[in-house]
């Protein structure tokens, strides 16, 4: 969808109309003279409403700081008149009474402009909600989680030392070819092919919440400390970002509908660095106690694929050891609306030649100005195995939809896992 131009920049609440004539033309039969004459007839004139523009009035303010602004526009961007074929002729003597003749009606007649709206409210405030928690995410600078690798220590490093352990001798098996007690080493025995399967499964488990999360922990553990060393500025900054679209269809008396729309929030949220310290415990994962009961909950990476409780039991402590500076949250929506009638025989007299055609667009911006850190709150992820961005625990990272084929692959193995 393109952006939506307004038919004024002036401050209020504006409304412009246009006019519309339905008319009808053709032949009829004139009973005085006993033949087909021209017809030309004016069916109807009126007026319809086709642009709105919302706009604040001038607000002079510092310009560092947000302020709550709303801008909203509106606009027809085509409404071809629906056109109709209207014809009898007579079963008796083929001329009393026959009439053949086309006639107009528009759209936004039928349609009163602007009156429904394709965003699904509910979808756009989890968007909202997700934006939010990615911007305290962010802001709070997390690299790693040792509070969750403590509480998993124990099983990660014993999870490691028989992945080494199972290595060292598929190798030397392999080296020595002795191909059958590789292959067995792994647990992939052709006799047994689900145990094979499962014993992959186990694998690559072990491999993705194993010690994989573990190795990653004590990597950017360095980062933390580097980031304490090398910090040059007091000033943190976050950001978060979410989007979603959607379509919507269906017909009615006759009208053909669907309306698209997509919605995108962005969060910025600003700090001052207040307790070094604090911050850091914050980033190792220290000071959270209930994202370390949470990642410890049996299958609890699975919930977190839907509803990501980690991700906003995490963002809870986002603010500590940072003093509040900062930040606005702005929401930008575009929908369109297209309307056609469904051609051919209405009646046994009428037809419809052309369903005619309308079109009409909408565009809002809405910034909302922060006075403290927001709430973290519980959203869905409305993309779990792709078609959105998503933030992976884990590595602690945002990832597109060509990333979720790993989380596929877990969904899989978990499969094998649990099947007997």
């Amino acid at each position: 969808m393109t952006f939506v131009e307004a038919h004024t920049n002036a401050p209020g609440n504006w409304t412009e109309t246009s006019g519309r004539t339905e008319t009808s033309a053709g032949v009829v039969y004139d009973a005085e003279t006993g033949t087909m004459v021209p017809y030309s007839h004016v069916d109807a004139i009126y007026w319809v409403t086709s642009a709105l523009s919302k706009k604040p009035p001038i607000f002079h303010w510092d310009h560092k700081t947000s302020t709550d602004y709303n801008r909203g526009v509106s606009r027809i961007m085509q409404d071809s008149p629906i056109i109709r074929h209207s014809h009898y002729v007579n079963p008796v003597d083929g001329i009393t009474a026959n009439y053949d003749y086309l006639s107009t009606e528009y759209i936004s007649k039928l349609h009163t402009p602007f009156s429904v709206s394709p965003v699904n409210g509910p979808i756009m405030d989890n968007v909202w909600d997700q934006a939010v928690n990615q911007a305290l995410i962010s802001i709070q600078g997390q690299k790693t989680d040792w509070g969750d690798s403590l509480g998993e220590l124990h099983s990660s490093i014993r999870s490691m030392a028989e992945s080494a352990m199972t290595g060292a001798a598929f190798i030397r098996q392999m080296r020595r070819g002795q191909w059958a007690n590789a292959a067995r080493t792994l647990g992939l025995r052709p006799a047994n092919l689900k145990a094979a399967q499962r014993n992959l499964a186990n694998h690559w488990l072990a491999y993705s919440y194993g010690w994989r999360p573990l190795a990653q922990t004590m990597f950017d553990t360095q980062k933390v400390f580097a980031e304490i060393t090398h910090r040059t500025t007091r000033a943190i900054e976050g950001n978060g970002h979410a989007s979603e679209s959607g379509t919507v269809a269906f017909t009615y008396n006759g009208l053909r509908e669907q309306g698209d729309w997509r919605g995108g929030v962005h969060c910025k949220l600003t700090a001052t660095l207040d307790n070094p310290f604090l911050r850091s415990l914050n980033q190792l994962g220290l000071t959270n106690p209930a994202t370390v009961l949470w990642e410890v909950t049996p299958f609890s990476f699975v919930v977190d694929w839907f509803l990501p409780v980690g991700n906003t039991l995490q963002a809870m402590t986002a603010g500590q050891g940072l003093t509040w500076h900062g930040g606005q949250i702005t929401k930008r929506i575009q929908e369109q609306i297209v309307i056609s009638h469904i051609t051919g025989k209405e009646t046994d007299w009428v037809d419809v030649v052309d369903g005619g055609f309308y079109a009409e667009r909408s565009e809002s911006f809405q910034r909302v100005a922060l006075a403290g850190f927001p709430y973290a709150r519980f959203y869905a992820n409305l993309h779990p195995f792709g078609g959105g961005e998503y933030y992976d625990k884990k590595d602690r990272q945002y990832h597109d939809s060509s990333f979720a084929t790993s989380r596929a692959l877990n969904a899989l193995a978990l499969v094998r896992q649990l099947k007997r």
